[in-house]
């Protein structure tokens, strides 16, 4: 987790006895032929990490239906994202008032609270070196090591089709970001890893890695020869049969740094741990614009506002790089909550007195705010 280039993770790789084994890398969604649809997902690498995004907040709302010991696709699950957060994060009680569920409402400190929960960090390089890795940490859901291949490791399965509350549903929105990760680089392009431990409220499988940490790293590898396109593969080097058919490395333990810790002087981008979860580092993640420090005002906290302009859920970021400084913890971490919410702080100041004026109408049973 604490390589932040291409080269340090191929060097890994390759000090292991993995990186020129074809062997123990097997075909994301087992297919050789995954780039035209992987390659097709995205062409904005802002887009793309915010389906990363999304994703977390979908698997933190996932795990918090389990945790209250809902199935998520039964009928007593909430309907829409906006009565589970009203639900399971406002701890309030069905029927659910069509007002309720709005976190861009929360105060800042139950903001700061869930968005500690779910948080994006840069590390790595500087503006003038590179592009920084990204690293996206949530304690949702998670999977078990010998789930990967069918969750984070595949294209198109019907994963989340039929959960109501959540906004991801055809497993297509996490690769898209491949394309973006260090696509240039000699020594290895579309790296990403990935660390999980499944929720014990969502465990259902007997299997004796059940309770273990799965990972993983994906990479981008050469056309064959014969082949026109290149092809994604994730390392996969337990129990090998026939070649590139084997399952995910995984360890023992009870919690995982997969979170930041800012404190004062203190600035570690895997210093929180967390009983279980999810951690996706983009390495190298190339995107346009400004790549200063990702809390000022054209940072990557802006263009994710943007992007996300009501989050169900807030997000923590944290800028990690060693180049920035800063008083205290506050100039390293902030919140994002979405475009509306930032609308109605920045607007509070600049309007006459009683307004806006807000209210609740209906339009053929459809609450309008």
């Amino acid at each position: 987790m604490h390589a932040d280039s291409a080269s340090e993770v191929v060097e890994a790789l390759e000090e292991s006895g993995y990186w020129s084994d074809p062997q123990v890398w097997r075909f994301f969604d087992d297919n050789e032929n995954n780039f035209p649809t992987i390659g097709n997902q995205q062409s904005d690498p802002i887009a793309a990490l915010i389906e990363k995004l999304v994703n977390s907040v979908d698997a933190r709302l996932m795990g918090a239906c389990a945790e209250a010991g809902i199935e998520p696709d039964s009928n007593h699950a909430p309907r829409t994202i906006r009565e589970a957060v009203a639900q399971f994060f406002e701890g309030m009680v069905p029927p659910i008032s069509p007002d309720a569920g709005h976190s861009s409402e929360w105060t800042d400190q139950k903001s700061t609270s869930e968005g500690l929960q779910l948080t994006l960090a840069a590390t790595g390089y500087m503006p003038d070196e590179g592009d920084p890795s990204l690293s996206v940490a949530d304690s949702g859901e998670g999977q078990e090591p010998d789930k990967f291949p069918d969750s984070f490791l595949s294209v198109g399965r019907k994963n989340k089709l039929r959960v109501p509350f959540v906004q991801g549903k055809h497993n297509m929105g996490g690769t898209g970001a491949l394309l973006f990760c260090c696509p240039e680089n000699p020594d290895g392009s579309g790296l990403q890893l990935i660390v999980s431990r499944r929720n014990p409220a969502s465990r259902k499988s007997s299997s004796p890695r059940a309770s273990e940490w799965g990972f993983t790293v994906i990479r981008r590898e050469a056309p064959a020869p014969g082949s026109r396109s290149s092809v994604f593969s994730y390392l996969a080097p337990v129990d090998v049969q026939g070649g590139r058919d084997g399952g995910v490395l995984s360890f023992e333990a009870d919690q995982w740094p997969i979170f930041p810790l800012v404190q004062n002087e203190t600035r570690e981008a895997y210093g929180r741990g967390s009983e279980h979860g999810t951690l996706v580092k983009l390495y190298e993640y190339r995107f346009p614009g400004t790549k200063s420090n990702i809390l000022r005002r054209a940072g990557l906290l802006r263009r994710i506002d943007v992007g996300l302009p009501e989050i169900a859920l807030p997000i923590r970021l944290f800028e990690c790089r060693r180049g920035y400084g800063g008083r205290d913890a506050v100039s390293y971490s902030a919140n994002a909550k979405g475009l509306a919410a930032r609308l109605d702080r920045d607007k509070a100041g600049k309007l006459e007195h009683g307004f806006p004026i807000h209210g609740l109408i209906r339009v053929q049973g459809q609450a309008v705010r």
